[in-house]
């Protein structure tokens, strides 16, 4: 069992550490090919420190911006809701 706790940010993405890296798994929903149920697929990558996972987080998350205005807006939310859900697990501890 690891010592550090998987910390959810939302649906789509949930990030831990390790002794030594930064782990984002993200989730995304769809359709099986083969039998054409409905999955949950995931995707984990590998990140040196915490500014990449939020990096990573905006970035793929950009999808949804259709100007300039909303992308301007998405970065500035995006960055002060990860720092929330980091305080809230640092009061936590």
């Amino acid at each position: 069992m690891s010592k550090y706790k998987t910390i959810k940010y939302n649906d789509r993405f949930e990030f831990t550490r390790d002794k030594y890296q930064w782990i984002l798994t993200e989730w995304k929903d769809g359709v099986s090919r083969k039998t054409k149920k409905p999955i949950r697929a995931k995707r984990t990558t590998y990140h040196g420190n915490i500014e990449q996972i939020c990096n990573t987080i905006i970035d793929r998350s950009l999808d949804a911006c259709e100007d300039l205005q909303e992308l301007m807006d998405h970065l500035k939310r995006t960055r002060s809701q990860l720092k929330a859900r980091l305080d809230e697990e640092a009061e936590s501890v």
